[in-house]
């Protein structure tokens, strides 16, 4: 068993509860991960024989370009693509992070993690 990780990725979009959050494009980052078995692919060096994360990119830019309410949404919106392309992945984890959310708290940023077995 393996594990392939997509993290920090850095894209904006318009996901928000609030109007000016579905106005104005902000800053999300976005950690992906999900476990397979890799021996396959390992020896015999073939992307065939694995999760191509190309795909994954494709996948997830396809699902975060439609704006939703929730980050809760968006992350098994997510997940749930990734399942329904390589159903032979397990655990797949999607941690969305709002990282300049209005809040009246100093912080770093909020976060939702779903995981999809």
């Amino acid at each position: 068993m393996g594990t392939i990780k997509l993290n920090g990725i850095e894209i904006y979009g318009q996901h928000g509860y609030y109007r000016d959050e579905q106005q104005l494009k902000q800053r999300f980052v976005v950690n992906i991960s999900f476990d397979l078995d890799i021996k396959g692919a390992a020896s015999t060096d073939n992307l065939e024989e694995t999760v191509n994360y190309e795909d994954i990119s494709r996948i997830f830019k396809e699902v975060f370009s439609v704006p939703v309410r929730l980050i809760e949404t968006l992350a098994v919106k997510i997940a749930k693509a990734i399942k329904g392309k390589y159903p032979m992945v397990h655990n797949i984890r999607v941690e969305i992070k709002k990282p300049e959310v209005q809040l009246d708290l100093r912080l770093e940023d909020v976060a939702v993690e779903y995981i999809l077995d």
